[in-house]
């Protein structure tokens, strides 16, 4: 596969399985891997006891902005970079849009990952088990909350939206076709 290089974020509500096609569609994409609750916990503070306070709030924040200025930085150097998060408020995909208003031809295309309440329900149990998650929704109550919290994207993102309750492989690769048609048409 020969992706033009570029930053693809795969964003979504928590639980429809962006992380999982993020581990899967970056080393197919020969892309770098930045997850947002990862650059949060590793470069900004592991999440708060109340998930839904400000101080995690701020937390996100921060986590967004220092992850798409370090992807723009990557796709800078010649790198691809598949950066994975919620992305579900306004000031969550604020640094984005800032981004592509300065730079209008940043190589970047927005997935937006979708899944059936059945799904969702089966993959919160299984994430609340998972020793290594570093997510702060587990709960289907967290879950509710994040969901009321989320805020469309900006007119003319050009957000390509994807269900996942199909499995991983075919979420995979619906976004894989979709890069290489675009990197197709800016070749």
């Amino acid at each position: 596969m020969s992706a033009q290089i570029a930053a693809i974020v795969i964003a979504g509500q928590p639980v429809h399985g962006k992380t999982t096609a993020a581990e899967k569609v970056a080393p197919l994409l020969g892309f770098t891997l930045r997850d947002v609750d990862r650059v949060r916990h590793e470069h900004v503070g592991g999440a708060t006891d109340d998930v839904t306070g400000e101080e995690e709030h701020n937390r996100m924040v921060r986590a967004y902005a220092l992850a798409t200025e370090m992807s723009e930085q990557d796709v800078d150097r010649g790198v691809g970079v598949v950066q994975v998060g919620p992305h579900s408020r306004v000031a969550f995909k604020q640094p984005l849009y800032e981004l592509v208003q300065r730079r209008p031809d940043f190589p970047l295309l927005i997935f937006h990952l979708d899944a059936s309440p059945d799904k969702i329900e089966e993959r919160l149990a299984t994430r609340a088990s998972d020793p290594t998650n570093i997510s702060p929704i587990v709960t289907m109550e967290q879950y509710v909350w994040a969901r009321k919290n989320y805020k469309p994207w900006w007119p003319g993102a050009g957000v390509r939206y994807v269900l996942t309750d199909d499995g991983i492989e075919s979420t995979v690769d619906q976004i894989v076709a979709e890069v290489e048609r675009w990197s197709a048409q800016r070749a």
